[in-house]
């Protein structure tokens, strides 16, 4: 029996069209399409962006001046539980940030770190506050919720937004490893 390269040959290029195609538009219409439609319907949030992997859903967003970052959180959160199935949500926040805000925050950093270690998380707005007391023109809001600290910098027209989570990532021998 003699096979003939341009049937098989058209043949792989057609069954690696159909699957890659079906794939690709899988991606689109059951999970990247009902990603951007929940993340519209949201309040406060200018631009937003969806990487989809195999394992994971990278959002990154742009939020408006006066977004609520914790009710932000709050809705993806429990809109994209069903759409993103068991894949891993990672939200990633496009801050406007300036120079002066990130020097600022770098020097502030050390009070919250101290305060979110020590789990005295009503020191963070204390130690924030009155160290903004010394940039003028630098507003600081920070809201809370079971699961993160959220802290928003807004200095004119730049911003930044900082995501802490309460829990802290546990280093060292698993929790369920007996010793």
């Amino acid at each position: 029996m003699k096979l003939r390269p341009m049937p098989i040959i058209s043949t792989i290029l057609i069954s690696s069209a159909l699957l890659f195609g079906g794939w690709f538009l899988y991606q689109n219409t059951a999970v990247k399409s009902p990603i951007e439609e929940l993340v519209q319907g949201i309040p406060g949030i200018v631009h937003s962006n969806v990487q989809i992997d195999r394992n994971s859903v990278d959002l990154t967003l742009q939020l408006s001046e006066d977004a609520e970052l914790r009710s932000v959180y709050e809705q993806i959160n429990k809109r994209s539980e069903t759409v993103t199935g068991n894949r891993s949500l990672t939200i990633n926040l496009d801050s406007q940030s300036s120079d002066q805000l990130d020097q600022w925050w770098s020097e502030a950093l050390f009070s919250v770190a101290q305060a979110m270690e020590t789990r005295q998380y009503g020191d963070i707005p204390k130690s924030l506050e009155e160290l903004a007391k010394g940039t003028s023109g630098l507003k600081v809001k920070i809201d809370m919720d079971a699961e993160n600290v959220y802290v928003h910098l807004n200095e004119g027209s730049h911003h930044k937004y900082i995501v802490l989570p309460r829990t802290p990532i546990e280093m060292g021998v698993w929790q369920n490893e007996s010793v």
